[in-house]
């Protein structure tokens, strides 16, 4: 039987996590899924446990690629699944036991959300839960158009949430890979451009913080580079352009915050300008202005 949800995992010498975000799969109530883990060039022994689990469970399946990057293997194991709703799950995370249950039902209740999400555990390295995203980061989530609110940054952990298939098919499939470039952030984005999204309150996500996790490894222009490609190409989507004067200086100005934040302070002046430029009256843009120039 075609399974109904695709789950799949970018892996890169990830053989002190994997095992458990399979069992986290095989945790789930919802029982019609596939679980594609491409591995990316690994050189430790990540293939030969997901191989292990997969001579067990015929659901799941290794597919593997010479190293190129995550953006590039949640592409290849895209090719390969076929589920009507997708999943993308870290190798170094966990999804709760009913993620799959309440997030296919939502997305069977409403034809016209792209994307349903849930709440997310922030965990320590041994996945001991800390705090929920809604509570560190309130009001963050939002549902309905989320164009807007996207534009300014990632709202939500990428396996908090579930994707239907023909969403990822009208935007062009899942990343776009460049050198440079925020994937997660600038897919969300593609999709919000023509899809409405769900939220629900359930936390259906462990989301491990460790050290060695991908967003801990880049210094600090590389961040900044990062995020400024990103916005970019979001720049160059239609419906940036229809964007209103004060939704345009509210993204400026998450842009030079997230500057800021990683002290490059001469790239946070220069969106805080461009904040200033179409809403003068921003009081956020005025005090961040001033707090950086003081610092400085």
């Amino acid at each position: 039987m075609k399974p109904r949800v695709s789950i799949l995992v970018a892996a890169y010498n990830a053989e002190g996590y994997i095992a458990q975000a399979i069992e986290s799969v095989l945790a789930q109530s919802f029982t019609g899924w596939e679980l594609i883990v491409c591995d990316d060039g690994s050189v430790d022994a990540t293939a030969s446990i997901v191989n292990n689990y997969a001579k067990n469970d015929s659901r799941i399946r290794l597919v593997a690629q010479a190293n190129a990057g995550g953006a590039v293997a949640r592409n290849t194991a895209y090719a390969v699944s076929s589920g009507e709703f997708v999943v993308l799950l870290d190798a170094d995370d966990m999804i709760l036991p009913d993620k799959l249950q309440i997030q296919t039902s939502i997305l069977d209740r409403n034809s016209e959300v792209g994307v349903a999400y849930g709440d997310t555990w922030f965990c320590d390295p041994e996945g001991a839960r800390v705090e929920l995203e809604s509570q560190r980061y309130p009001n963050q989530h939002r549902e309905g158009d989320v164009f807007a609110s996207l534009c300014c940054g990632n709202m939500f952990a990428v396996h908090s949430a579930m994707i239907r298939r023909s969403a990822i098919d009208a935007v062009g499939g899942i990343h776009h890979p460049t050198r440079v470039q925020i994937a997660d952030w600038d897919f969300w984005v593609r999709i919000a451009e023509k899809f409405c999204f769900a939220y629900h309150h359930d936390p259906v996500a462990d989301y491990r913080l460790h050290p060695l996790m991908s967003a801990r490894q880049d210094d600090a222009r590389k961040q900044v580079l990062q995020r400024q490609f990103t916005l970019c190409r979001i720049e160059n989507l239609s419906r940036f352009s229809a964007l209103d004067r004060k939704e345009k200086a509210s993204v400026y100005f998450a842009t030079g915050r997230f500057c800021a934040r990683w002290s490059e302070s001469s790239d946070a002046l220069r969106y805080y300008f461009r904040s200033y430029l179409y809403n003068p009256f921003y009081l956020k843009t005025f005090l961040a202005t001033v707090a950086l120039l003081v610092r400085k």
